[in-house]
C-alpha cells in the first residue's frame, strides 16, 4: 500500500473522496512513524504462484514487429525516413510526451530520457521500473507503441515502396514525406492524431499515399488531400460528435474549428458538419451546433402501446389529465401513472437541453415561445418532467446568471424586455406605476397641476403606441392622492 501511487487511489472502485483522504492520512502516519502502527522487517511468505518459475512476459506481436525497425536503422542511408524519424525521437524528451509526472520521473530514474531510448527499451524493462502504478505503466507502453508505429511506418515505406522520383530534392527510395518537426504537415498530423484518436503511424501512411499521388504537392495541398481520405473524415466526424456531446446547450462552429488541427479550413469543417447533418446526427441553428436527438413528440409516436402513446401525445398537445381520463373512463391519477411510467423509459430528448433553465426560472408559455421559438409541445413536456415544484426565480435573473450560456441569455432578453419600452435610451417597464414615475421625474420637476400631469402621461402613451391600452389608464382620484403625498 505504501508503494501504491497516491494519485491512483481515486481510480479504484467503491472509494469516495473521503475514504481516499482517510487512507492517505493513515499511510502518511505509518510512513512517518507517527501512528499507533510500526513498520518491522519481515520476510513475507511466497504465494503459490511465486513458487512456480515464470518466464518474462512476452512482447506483443505488434510491438515486436515495430521493434524490428530499431535493429535495422543502421542499414539505411542517413537521409532515409527511418533514420530521420529516429533522429527526431532522440530529440523528443520524455517531459514533452504528455506523460504524468510520476511516469516522467520513473523513466528518468531508469535512465530513459528520450523517445528513442523509450522505443529501444523492452516492455518488460519498462514494467520493472520503480514507483509506477498499473495505469502509469499502461500509459508509458501506449506512448512507446505510438512512437514505434511512426518508426515502423517509415521502415515499411523504405522497404516496400517502388522507387519514385526524388521529392523536394531528396534522393532515396519511396515518396518520402517531409518530417521536419517545424513543418505544417508534421504539426497537422500530430494534432489530427490527438483530435481523432488515430495512431500517428496510420496518419503517416495516409500522408505517404497522398505524397505518392501528388509528388509535387506542398504541405497545404497534402493536408487538403488527407481531408479527402474517407477514414479520416469518418473519425473526424466522430470526434466532432464527442465535442458536441460535451456541450449540453450546443457549441459554436468557431469553437469546433479552434479544437481541430491547425491549418484546417472553414470549408473542411462545413463539409464535415454537412455530412453529420445529412445523417440526422446534428442540427445547426445559426453558428450553433447541437446533437440531433429525438424530440418528445417523436419519442411518443414510437411507443408501441397505442393507449400509452395516445395518453402522452394528448398531454404534450395540451389536454389535461381529467380530459384524457374521461375519454378512457379512468381516473386522472391512473392517466398520470401511465404517462410517468412511459417518460421514465425515455432516452435523452432534444427538449432536455432546456430543463435546467426551466427548473430554475419561471416562464409562461408566451415568454418561452418568444425567447426560444419552440412549439407548445416543448413547453408542455418541460412542465411534465420538471424536478423543482416550488417557487422559481423570475426570468429577469437569467441575464446575470453566468451559468446559463450567453446565447440562451440573449434569447431570453426577447421575453424579458417585451414588458419594457425604451424612451430616450431609458428602459421602462410597461406598467402604470413605472410610466407615471417616469412622467413625474421627467416633466414635473417644478410645480405641476394634476391636469398637466395627465396631459404628459397621455402624450407618453401615444408616443409608445399604448394610448388604447385600458390596463395603462390612470384612475384620477387614486393618483391625486398619491401625488399629493
Amino acid at each position: 500500500m505504501l508503494d501504491f501511487p497516491a494519485e491512483e487511489w481515486k481510480n479504484l472502485p467503491n472509494l469516495g473522496a473521503k475514504s481516499v483522504s482517510e487512507l492517505l492520512g493513515v499511510l502518511e502516519e505509518i510512513r512517518t512513524g507517527s501512528s499507533r502502527f510500526s513498520l518491522v522487517a519481515c520476510r513475507s511468505l511466497p504465494t503459490a504462484t511465486e513458487l512456480i518459475p515464470t518466464a518474462p512476459l512476452p512482447e506483443k506481436p505488434q510491438e515486436k514487429q515495430f521493434s524490428e525497425c530499431i535493429k535495422n536503422i543502421q542499414h539505411y542511408p542517413p537521409e532515409s525516413a527511418p533514420v530521420r524519424i529516429a533522429a527526431q525521437l532522440d530529440k523528443l524528451y520524455v517531459e514533452r510526451m504528455g506523460l504524468n509526472v510520476r511516469a516522467v520521473n520513473s523513466l528518468k530514474n531508469g535512465e530513459i530520457y528520450t523517445g528513442l531510448q523509450l522505443v529501444q527499451a523492452a516492455p518488460e524493462e519498462l514494467r520493472n521500473l520503480r514507483n509506477m502504478g498499473a495505469k502509469t505503466i499502461e500509459s508509458v507502453l501506449e506512448k512507446r507503441s505510438e512512437l514505434l508505429q511512426e518508426l515502423e511506418c517509415a521502415f515499411q515505406v523504405e522497404s516496400h515502396l517502388p522507387p519514385q522520383p526524388a521529392v523536394n530534392g531528396t534522393d532515396g527510395p519511396g515518396a518520402n514525406v517531409d518530417v521536419d518537426a517545424e513543418s505544417p504537415l508534421h504539426q497537422f498530423l500530430l494534432e489530427l492524431a490527438q483530435f481523432t484518436g488515430l495512431q500517428p503511424g496510420f496518419l503517416w501512411k495516409e500522408a505517404i499515399i497522398c505524397r505518392s499521388e501528388n509528388p509535387e504537392a506542398v504541405d497545404q495541398e497534402l493536408i487538403s488531400c488527407l481531408w479527402q481520405r474517407e477514414y479520416i473524415r469518418t473519425t473526424s466526424c466522430q470526434a466532432i460528435l464527442r465535442l458536441v456531446d460535451g456541450h449540453q446547450f450546443g457549441i459554436s462552429t468557431p469553437a469546433i474549428l479552434s479544437a481541430m488541427p491547425t491549418y484546417t479550413s472553414g470549408d473542411v469543417l462545413d463539409g464535415l458538419l454537412s455530412e453529420l447533418e445529412s445523417q440526422d446526427r446534428i442540427r445547426i441553428q445559426g453558428d450553433l451546433v447541437q446533437r440531433r436527438l429525438p424530440t418528445a413528440m417523436e419519442f411518443a409516436q414510437n411507443i408501441s402501446d397505442e393507449r400509452t402513446k395516445d395518453f402522452l401525445l394528448s398531454k404534450l398537445r395540451g389536454e389535461t389529465l381529467d380530459e384524457i381520463g374521461r375519454r378512457y373512463e379512468i381516473s386522472r391519477e391512473r392517466v398520470r401513472q401511465i404517462i410517468k411510467r412511459a417518460l421514465s423509459r425515455r432516452p435523452v430528448l432534444m427538449e432536455d437541453r432546456y430543463l435546467a433553465l426551466y427548473d430554475r426560472y419561471e416562464f409562461s408559455y408566451e415568454e418561452f415561445r418568444l425567447a426560444f421559438d419552440e412549439p407548445r409541445e416543448t413547453y408542455n413536456y418541460l412542465d411534465m418532467i420538471r424536478t423543482t415544484k416550488g417557487e422559481r426565480k423570475p426570468i429577469r435573473d437569467i441575464l446575470t446568471d453566468e451559468s446559463i450560456p450567453e446565447n440562451y441569455r440573449r434569447k431570453a432578453e426577447r421575453a424579458i424586455y417585451r414588458q419594457y419600452v425604451t424612451i430616450d435610451g431609458v428602459r421602462i417597464k410597461k406598467q402604470r406605476p413605472e410610466l407615471a414615475r417616469y412622467v413625474v421625474q421627467t416633466y414635473c420637476r417644478e410645480l405641476t397641476t394634476m391636469e398637466e400631469f395627465l396631459q404628459w402621461y397621455q402624450l407618453l402613451l401615444e408616443t409608445i403606441g399604448a394610448s388604447e391600452d385600458p390596463s395603462l389608464a390612470l384612475e384620477v382620484r387614486t393618483y391625486e392622492n398619491k401625488l399629493s403625498m
